[in-house]
C-alpha cells in the first residue's frame, strides 16, 4: 500500500508512505465490508474511509482512539461485515449481491 500512497500524494517519503497504519487500515477496511462477498470489501473500504474522514475534520487528536472503537464495534455487532450482514438479514436479495 506504500506504493499507492506515494503515488496518491505524489511524493516518496519513508515515514509516511510506507507507514504501517496506513496498510492496516486498508485491510481492516476491506474485512469490514465483508470478505465472501466481491462488493463486500468496496463497500466496507467506502464506508469506513468516509466514517475516518469525518473523524479526523472533527476530532484530529482523538482520531485513531475513535476509529479503533468504531472498527472493534463493527466487527463484534456485524462479524460477517456489512454486506454479509445485509445478505443474512434480507435473504432473498442474497441472489443478487456479487
Amino acid at each position: 500500500m506504500g506504493g499507492v500512497e506515494a503515488w496518491y500524494t505524489n511524493a516518496i517519503d519513508l515515514d509516511s508512505s510506507f507507514n504501517l497504519l496506513v496498510t492496516a487500515k486498508s485491510i481492516v477496511y476491506a474485512m469490514a465490508g465483508g470478505l465472501g462477498f466481491l462488493v463486500g470489501p468496496i463497500i466496507g473500504a467506502s464506508t469506513l474511509y468516509g466514517i475516518d474522514q469525518l473523524i479526523w475534520r472533527h476530532f484530529p487528536t482523538l482520531n485513531l482512539l475513535i476509529l479503533g472503537v468504531v472498527i472493534i464495534a463493527l466487527m463484534l455487532l456485524l462479524p460477517r461485515g456489512i454486506v454479509g450482514a445485509f445478505a443474512q438479514r434480507f435473504s432473498r436479495l442474497r441472489r443478487f449481491i456479487p
